[in-house]
């Protein structure tokens, strides 16, 4: 099945879950902190041409936040051995 989120619409859905707060709350947006479009364009939706392999790792909001090749997106807290949504992916 496909993802129906893009990979920053995930990431900004995933930190405001575990700062317990609606998405349209986190400050400072995730655009200021990475370029999402480039992140974006790297995952896009159902482009199987043009998939990228590798990871993108970046912190935003003091969470450490991988996203892979297949568009898994995870959210860790640093220093916190749990992650905070380990394993969800959208689909």
């Amino acid at each position: 099945m496909a993802q129906t989120e893009s990979v920053s619409v995930q990431v900004v859905r995933k930190v405001a879950d575990c700062e317990g707060v609606d998405p349209t709350a986190l400050q400072p947006p995730l655009q200021a902190v990475i370029d999402t479009d480039a992140l974006d364009s790297l995952f896009r939706l159902g482009d199987e041409t043009t998939h990228a392999d590798g990871v993108v790792e970046f912190t935003y909001k003091g969470y450490s936040v991988t996203v892979d090749s297949t568009g898994r997106v995870d959210v860790a807290q640093p220093r916190a051995s749990n992650d905070c949504t380990s394993g969800e992916t959208t689909e």
